[in-house]
């Protein structure tokens, strides 16, 4: 017909559809090579985005725990502070209530009676009013004024203690508080 030999034709024929087939599995071959590095690179994304936010959520704990030791420690430093100063005024009662004044200064049972009401608990009754019956408040107490003014410089050591404790427990409370919006931050 055309004076080819039909053997080459399929040879030919036959080089062709191995091509065909060849660039076929290539292009198969390749698109999924493509697919798998980008899987791959999505993976070591996420990653890095896993590993941020453990980082984010590790240092506002760190912070957290810092902050709160630094609270625990200006507690101590404000207790001791309070502690220091109510010991030296307690030791120098005596300088400024002396024995003299203590000799000319009676004080009387009803004055001893309203200050034993007033730091007792103002929610458990009033069962110190009851047992004052029959009390004759203008009688002496036998109670030095040197052990009032003690009494005093002790009764407000401790309210200052306490102040220092609220004051810390609101600013451990603020501290709580950062720290929890730190952690919404970190997982957003």
């Amino acid at each position: 017909m055309f004076g080819l030999n039909p053997w080459v034709l399929l040879a030919a024929g036959i080089a062709f559809v191995g091509a065909c087939v060849a660039s076929f599995h290539f292009g198969t071959s390749y698109e999924a090579g493509q697919q798998a590095r980008a899987q791959q690179e999505l993976r070591v994304q996420l990653q890095a985005e896993k590993d941020a936010k453990q980082a984010a959520v590790q240092q506002a704990k760190d912070e957290a725990a810092m902050k709160i030791v630094d609270l625990e420690l200006e507690l101590l430093r404000a207790q001791g502070k309070v502690r220091v100063v109510t010991e030296t005024i307690t030791k120098e009662v005596p300088v400024h209530v002396t024995e003299k004044a203590d000799r000319a200064c009676v004080v009387p049972v009803g004055f001893v009676s309203l200050w034993n009401r007033s730091v007792g608990d103002p929610a458990g009754g009033d069962s110190a009013a009851a047992s004052e019956a029959g009390l004759v408040f203008d009688a002496p107490s036998g109670v030095a004024l040197s052990a009032v003014a003690e009494a005093a410089v002790a009764n407000h050591g401790a309210y200052w203690g306490v102040v220092a404790e609220v004051k810390a427990r609101d600013a451990y409370i603020a501290a709580l508080l950062d720290y929890i919006n730190n952690l919404r931050k970190a997982n957003q």
